[in-house]
């Protein structure tokens, strides 16, 4: 073969260094950003399993509180003669929300849910004449954010 015979059309066009470059180029920024993808994914998921968990843990001390809180009032004016009806209808409610409550299963009225409850809890206290602050909801937990 002679330099006679050689055309530029026989030379492979696949073999082009400006484009292998390029090409290199663009499959670091795709892997990149793919180890990005999946870092932040499992970093994300980790970070709302403990939030959940120090919220679930929250809001579970609290309604265990509640619990504890209407039953022994209730037991406590069942003894008593001069116990107020509407402080016994709001306990009872109170225990009724209470008994209602999801503990296994959230579903999206929890929040609600929870709020109905802490504003029983404020009527009773009112209504029960007593100064009452559980210093692990009230100094940690003003109000949930979410």
């Amino acid at each position: 073969m002679s330099v006679e015979n050689i055309h530029i059309n026989d030379v492979p066009n696949d073999v082009d260094i400006f484009e292998s470059v390029v090409m290199q180029e663009e499959s670091s920024v795709k892997a990149g950003y793919l180890a990005g993808l999946n870092h932040g994914t499992e970093k994300g998921q980790e970070d709302g399993y403990q939030l959940g968990y120090s919220l679930g843990c929250s809001v579970g001390n609290e309604i265990g509180f509640l619990k504890g809180f209407v039953s022994t009032w209730l037991a406590l004016l069942d003894q008593s003669p001069d116990t107020k009806e509407k402080t016994s209808k709001a306990l009872t409610s109170l225990q009724t929300l209470l008994g209602k409550y999801p503990l296994g299963t959230v579903n999206s009225t929890c929040v609600t849910d929870l709020k109905m409850i802490q504003a029983r809890f404020k009527k009773v206290v009112s209504l029960l004449d007593i100064n009452i602050s559980w210093s692990q909801t009230a100094s940690k937990q003003e109000s949930l954010s979410f």
